[in-house]
């Protein structure tokens, strides 16, 4: 279930509206970059202690628009490649299918990982920028270094999609005690990531 809360002149209806729902959501941060493309968006002001967070941010490469979202908990990045205005509506299942199949190809556990996503990942609401810094720079950092990664390559779009499966989240953050988002990832899940060969 997809919602994107757009400015309105009250809010209550739909704060009051989720402080009744029991179920666990993902509340996501976007970017003013990102907002441009999910159009002006509500600032969260959503007392719900039980939920997933990440930050989003919207980049461009060969000409094609991708999105990067970070955990904020962990840092743990994923990328939802080529997204259309079109596809913005099924954002929900397009976010839970790459992530679902980045833990599993991380760690392994399929029916693990498929319970964590299904209990704590049933709902979707995209607000405007929470202007985490820590959270934004990691951001930032990721997409410079897909960028990097792909500059000197033919095809682009596949070298970014193996940086994004073999590397993004195994870089060291000192802020983390110089844990890898995958470990950090795998600390939360109770899981030790599995062993890279490329």
């Amino acid at each position: 279930m997809l919602s994107i809360p757009h400015r309105t002149q009250s809010q209550k209806p739909l704060a009051a509206s989720l402080q009744q729902n029991q179920f666990r959501m993902i509340k996501i941060y976007a970017t003013r970059k990102s907002e441009e493309i999910f159009g002006q968006l509500e600032k969260d002001d959503l007392i719900e202690e039980v939920c997933e967070k990440w930050n989003c941010h919207v980049f461009i490469l060969e000409r094609k628009r991708h999105f990067l979202l970070v955990h904020k908990e962990t840092l743990y990045g994923i990328v939802v490649n080529n997204i259309t205005k079109k596809e913005l509506k099924n954002l929900h299942n397009l976010l839970l299918s790459e992530l679902e199949e980045r833990l599993i190809q991380d760690y392994g556990d399929a029916e693990g990982v498929k319970d964590y996503i299904s209990e704590n990942y049933k709902v979707l609401k995209i607000f405007s920028t929470d202007n985490d810094q820590r959270t934004l720079g990691t951001l930032k950092d990721q997409i410079y270094h897909i960028k990097a990664y792909c500059e000197d390559k033919t095809e682009k779009l596949n070298s970014a999609k193996t940086y994004c499966q073999n590397y993004l989240n195994d870089m060291p953050i000192g802020v983390r005690n110089f844990n890898s988002p995958s470990e950090l990832m795998g600390m939360k899940l109770n899981l030790k990531p599995r062993t890279r060969r490329i």
